[in-house]
């Protein structure tokens, strides 16, 4: 994926695109995406997105966090089909563009675009003033059609990531992967901790969750994987975990419990992966979340921890041989 975040770069010209903050690329953004993919036939499909978030900054006491970090939400677009995605820094100066600039320098300048796709609650610009009425008379006037999705809804209400955040906040994963159309999962770099686990008989592989405003806290049964990516000249395909999915019981927080003098009791996942032992510092691993086992809690001593953590692992265990 071509990948560019200046609002003065140059991105190569698509044939269409769809603009949002695809924060979770939700069924609802997957609709989306596939629909510029139909209208592309072939030729390269473009985002336009934003980092932060809009409610980040225009209204930071509104925010909820965010369903994944940055980094995840550019690897889903390019799983999801996008060729070109030019994330833009939101920030005062672009919050003040009219509609008109926005679509003069993105879409006609920047992207040269054929198609555009968007939803059909879709506002744009200064103060939200752009409509598809007045997308659409500007497709007219430069050369593009605008296209819209209806909106996508399960058996509750319209699936929106706004949506998705309440339910990761509550830790019900399971509805977050019926929005996601796939499990929610986490991906990141495995770090050393501070080795308590294997004192504790429960190694446990580290990834720090704390540089964004993850939501998630709780353990979870989970099912892990390695991504498949270049890592320091080698194919992650080589590495002996690689091939399939390994069952395991995760717990991401803060925990109370321990004072942890390497991460400094930062947001933070463990995973313990079942009847696998080997050294993964340095990998990236996706995370799927299937099913929250309990809260995060505070023991008064390590002997509770030990047996609450066994009863975790029996639970997981039971509850992924008939996933």
């Amino acid at each position: 994926m071509y990948f560019v975040r200046d609002w003065q770069a140059q991105p190569p010209p698509v044939a269409a695109l769809t603009i949002g903050n695809f924060d979770g690329v939700h069924r609802g953004h997957q609709a989306l995406l596939n629909k510029c993919r139909a209208l592309a036939d072939g030729q390269p499909v473009g985002v336009v997105s934003f980092d932060p978030l809009p409610i980040e900054v225009l209204f930071p006491e509104r925010a909820q966090g965010r369903v994944t970090s940055t980094r995840q939400r550019i690897h889903e677009l390019a799983e999801y089909g996008a060729d070109v995605l030019w994330l833009l820094r939101f920030n005062q100066a672009l919050a003040q563009q009219s509609p008109d600039s926005f679509i003069q320098r993105v879409l006609v300048d920047g992207l040269a675009v054929q198609h555009v796709v968007v939803g059909d609650d879709f506002r744009f610009g200064h103060r939200r003033a752009g409509t598809i009425a007045s997308l659409r008379a500007a497709g007219a006037l430069y050369g593009f059609e605008v296209h819209t999705q209806k909106t996508i809804a399960d058996q509750h209400e319209r699936i929106s990531s706004t949506r998705l955040r309440h339910a990761l906040s509550a830790g019900d994963v399971s509805a977050a992967g019926d929005m996601l159309g796939r499990p929610y999962a986490l991906q990141g770099r495995v770090i050393r901790g501070q080795q308590l686990g294997r004192k504790l008989g429960f190694p446990t592989i580290n990834i720090d969750v704390s540089g964004w405003p993850c939501l998630l806290t709780g353990v979870f049964a989970v099912r892990l994987e390695l991504e498949a990516v270049e890592l320091r000249h080698k194919t992650t395909h080589n590495h002996p975990f690689a091939g399939r999915l390994w069952d395991g019981v995760a717990s991401i927080g803060y925990r109370p419990s321990v004072t942890d003098t390497v991460s400094h009791n930062r947001h933070l996942l463990e995973a313990h992966i079942f009847d696998w032992s080997g050294d993964l510092y340095g990998q990236r691993i996706r995370v799927n979340f299937i099913r929250q086992l309990r809260a995060e809690q505070e023991f008064s001593d390590l002997s509770l921890l030990i047996e609450q953590m066994q009863q975790d692992a029996r639970q997981a265990r039971a509850l992924l041989k008939d996933y």
